[in-house]
Order: C-alpha cells, then sequence, then structure tokens
C-alpha cells in the first residue's frame, strides 16, 4: 500500500457540485447512492463552501443499475418540484449511474411540462477531470441557461474569468 501525503485533488462532479451550492433557489439532485452524494456536501462543508442549494440524492439499487430504471429520479424531481418549489433544478448522474449510461437529458425533457421549476441536465459524470473543469463547465451552462438577457452596452465590458489562471 502507498501513503499519500495529500488528499487527491476533488475531480469535475466535486466542482460542479461545490459550484452549484452557492445559487439560492436551486436544488441539485444526484441521480446515484446517497453516499456519494454524501460524500460530496461534507466535502463541500469543509471547504467552507456556500449552502444555498439544495443537494438531494436519489439513491440507486440493484434493479435501478441492472435495467436502467428513472423511476426513483423522475418521483424525486416531482416530488421537489411540489414540495420545495425551486426556481431551477439541476439533475445530474452519479459517477456510477453516468458509467451505466443514464439518459439525464431524456428525463428532463421528458418532465419539462410538468414541473414549475426549470429543468437543467448535467451530463458530465466526475470520472475524467480535475474540479476547475467543473466548475468551468457550471459557469458556461449557467451564463447560458440561467443568466438573463442582458442589453448591450458599448460603453461597459465585463471581465469573466473560470480561475486566476485564465487571465
Amino acid at each position: 500500500m502507498e501513503v499519500y501525503k495529500y488528499f487527491p485533488v476533488a475531480n469535475d462532479r466535486m466542482g460542479i457540485i461545490w459550484t452549484l451550492s452557492s445559487i439560492k433557489d436551486a436544488c441539485v439532485i444526484e441521480f446515484g447512492p446517497a453516499g456519494t452524494t454524501h460524500y460530496a456536501i461534507e466535502g463541500i462543508g469543509s471547504l467552507n463552501g456556500e449552502d444555498e442549494a439544495n443537494v438531494y440524492s436519489t439513491h440507486m439499487d440493484q434493479s435501478d443499475v441492472t435495467f436502467g430504471k428513472y423511476d426513483r429520479l423522475e418521483k424525486a424531481i416531482l416530488e421537489i418540484d411540489e414540495n420545495v418549489s425551486p426556481k431551477y433544478i439541476f439533475v445530474m448522474a452519479s459517477s456510477i449511474s453516468s458509467i451505466i449510461g443514464a439518459d439525464i437529458n431524456s428525463v428532463c425533457d421528458m418532465l419539462k411540462d410538468s414541473t414549475k421549476a426549470k429543468l437543467i441536465p448535467i451530463t458530465t459524470g466526475g470520472l475524467k477531470d480535475d474540479y476547475n473543469v467543473g466548475v468551468e463547465y457550471m459557469l458556461k451552462l449557467l451564463a447560458s441557461q440561467v443568466v438573463k438577457e442582458n442589453i448591450k452596452d458599448i460603453n461597459k465590458y465585463n471581465i469573466l474569468v473560470f480561475n486566476i489562471f485564465d487571465v
């Protein structure tokens, strides 16, 4: 067994959850085992991350994995929409459900007319990049899906970067 001095670098999934946790009036539903979501929330807490969004897990069992069932996810989306009434519901696959090819896009597309909240699918599973890529991915997604239309003012400009290394 090898000995490591430092914790491993967080993956892109953690960067996504970390970014979303700072958004008020939003919920995140992770389709996967409760333990992975719990670990993510504990990690954000230990990093002094903001705790504005509600993060939920659907949990999974063998039939979800074996048969590709989405009943738990669909039920969770409808229940959270009705009981919490968030403005946005971000739906994401956990590392486990992304490996088996969970189709988060189709679930959101199927339920979009049944919810008051805007459903925003997140399709990455967090297995190939570090947290910076997740933060960048999420900020781009937020800019395209959440930010209001802006009137262009040629006398002003914004500098938008994802981290200090993008300048």
